[in-house]
């Protein structure tokens, strides 16, 4: 496996693993928001969505700068032709598809994210540690949903799973 595809991989993966989490979230605590300022359960699922594509967009220009991913207009430009989601089943239908999006979006881009560089305020890098860099940025997320989940009673699904793990090791 080449080190795009292993990327992409965990990508695809840590996805699952958010949209998991938002689904183990029933409609009526979507917009709970744990203090002033911060984004709704809903806000934040559409900003994991939206994200993706973004720094996508971002990872495919040849003048690659993550800087830009602030700027309003580039924003607007990564969201062209996705349509403005509200609902849960719209956002999670967005989240997952824009999962797949990046997925493909960056196995076309391919050997590229190795090979080619961006600027970055440490210095160059391959555009591959941008892509790493989305995938760190989702896996920060994730764990505010895993947060929201605990402030509103309900156990994340990955603690159940490590839950239901430990308990079939422990049985003889």
């Amino acid at each position: 496996m080449n080190l795009v595809e292993e990327a992409v991989r965990h990508w695809e993966m840590f996805r699952e693993g958010t949209i998991a989490e938002l689904e183990n979230i029933p409609e009526r605590d979507w917009d709970y928001r744990p203090e002033p300022g911060a984004r709704t359960l809903r806000e934040l699922a559409v900003h994991i969505g939206a994200s993706g594509l973004i720094f996508a967009s971002e990872l495919a220009r040849p003048d690659t700068a993550f800087r830009r991913v602030f700027d309003t207009q580039a924003r607007a430009d990564a969201m062209k032709g996705y349509p403005r989601v509200e609902s849960r089943a719209e956002v999670l239908d967005f989240v997952r598809k824009s999962g797949v999006e990046v997925a493909r979006h960056m196995r076309e881009l391919g050997s590229a994210l190795e090979t080619q560089g961006m600027a970055t305020r440490s210095g160059e890098q391959c555009k591959l540690s941008g892509f790493w860099f989305a995938i760190a940025h989702e896996m920060y997320h994730r764990g505010q949903v895993t947060a929201y989940e605990r402030a509103l009673g309900l156990t994340p699904v990955m603690t159940r799973q490590t839950q239901a793990a430990q308990a079939q090791a422990a049985k003889p």
